[in-house]
Parts: structure tokens; C-alpha cells; sequence
């Protein structure tokens, strides 16, 4: 199905239908040429976890890092024995001495 390009910029609905051939197409394309497309495909992705990787070691491992210290540091200058155990990573509660 051939249509003019000038006729499509009415509605959204003729500019669905021109995406939806688009699509078409390159779907026709990437089904011709597998390597060239897994190719292309391989560098987005390789992008993608480089930029993953990069902000997780950039931003989330010192934050944690810096978060552990303070507590710990925090603890060695005033020099008081815990008086909570740890339940989970981020959160503690008070210890429970007493049989009731």
C-alpha cells in the first residue's frame, strides 16, 4: 500500500499508519540481514551495560561505601558497644536481653 507522504501529517491515525510501515520495513530488513542486525543490536546493548556498570560503580558503590564508614566511624569516636543487632542490611533493632 503506497500512500503520498503529504497526505499522512493529518491526523494521528495516518501518522500511526506510517509508523506501523516503517516498522514493517526494518522488521523486513533486520529478517534479510541477521549479522548486520545482531551487530547493531550487540552495540546498543553493550552501550547500555557499559553506562549500567558505570553508574553503579560511580554513584552506588561509593554512596554505600561512605554509608557503612559513617556508621562505623561514628561508633569508634563515641566508643559505645552496640546496643542494637543487626536484622537486616539498612536497618537494626534493639537486643532483647530479658526471657520475657
Amino acid at each position: 500500500m503506497t500512500v503520498c507522504p503529504l497526505m499522512l501529517f493529518g491526523t494521528k491515525f495516518d501518522l500511526l499508519i506510517l509508523v506501523s510501515q516503517v516498522m514493517e520495513g526494518i522488521k523486513k530488513l533486520m529478517l534479510k540481514n541477521q549479522l548486520l542486525s545482531q551487530a547493531l543490536i550487540f552495540f546498543f546493548m553493550l552501550f547500555l551495560t557499559t553506562f549500567l556498570f558505570s553508574l553503579i560503580l560511580k554513584l552506588v558503590l561509593p554512596f554505600l561505601i561512605a554509608f557503612l564508614l559513617t556508621k562505623w566511624f561514628y561508633k569508634w569516636f563515641v566508643g559505645e558497644e552496640s546496643q542494637s543487632e543487626m536484622v537486616s542490611f539498612f536497618s537494626s533493632t534493639q537486643k532483647n536481653n530479658s526471657f520475657f
